[in-house]
């Protein structure tokens, strides 16, 4: 009752203003512009929105990398097919500065491969302290907090199965990596990761670049630990 009461109030303020109105106030200065829109107009209209939101959610590829695998050893297998993104003409750069960049991927990697780390958060803090500044082979200018312990795929994207002890290109990419071509000691040993090991968090995931296994490491472990091989860029 109290809203219908409001409303015939409103009624009757509008009318007793129009009535004070003339005629010649209301006349139009020319006639309206058409606010309607053809069927054909709403639907070039939708086209255009539902284009913009594709184009906005479209994700850019992530294509798998090949093996690197050559030699077939029985019908359709990996070296007979060479599934995934291939070798870049150069796989390797090196920067001249400490850090080569693989041309693949372009993530880019301390040029030496030698830090032995006994424990999982050494191997984290050692990659996050590491420095410009703190390292006389390194001369890129990189601060503390630019360069990260690589994730299972980063690590394992060096990978190539085409070789082992170790498994890892030359600069090339067209041949095995030997001492002097492009990264310097390279070990055939375990590396850390920094992704965690999700049936047992104790552990961490680490690749071995002997053979090219991947396997769950103990991030505290009873041994000497395993090597770190520090990384930055990428996409994120």
């Amino acid at each position: 009752m109290k809203h219908l009461k409001i409303k015939m109030a409103v009624i009757l303020v509008i009318t007793a203003l129009s009535s004070t109105i003339t005629a010649g106030d209301l006349d139009p200065s020319g006639p309206p512009g058409s606010t309607m829109n053809s069927l054909d107009d709403i639907f070039n209209q939708n086209e255009e929105i539902l284009d913009t939101l594709s184009t906005a959610l479209d994700c850019p590829e992530a294509p798998v990398l090949a093996t690197g695998q050559s030699t077939s050893y029985g019908d359709r297998d990996d070296g007979g097919l060479h599934i995934g993104v291939q070798s870049e003409s150069v796989r390797f750069t090196d920067n001249g500065d400490g850090t080569i960049t693989d041309n693949l991927t372009s993530l880019v990697w301390l040029k030496n491969a030698n830090q032995l780390e006994s424990t999982w958060q050494g191997a984290i803090d050692f990659c996050t302290s590491l420095s410009a500044a703190g390292n006389a082979d390194l001369t890129d200018g990189s601060l503390a907090g630019d360069w990260r312990l690589p994730n299972r795929s980063e690590l394992k994207s060096l990978l190539n199965l085409n070789y082992s002890n170790p498994c890892i290109s030359n600069q090339s990419g067209a041949g095995q990596w030997a001492e002097g071509n492009i990264f310097n000691n390279v070990q055939s040993d375990w590396y850390w990761t920094n992704s965690t090991y999700m049936n047992n968090t104790d552990m961490a995931w680490a690749v071995e670049m002997a053979e090219g296994s991947i396997n769950g490491f103990r991030k505290v472990p009873t041994n000497d630990g395993a090597y770190v091989w520090p990384v930055r860029g990428g996409h994120q």
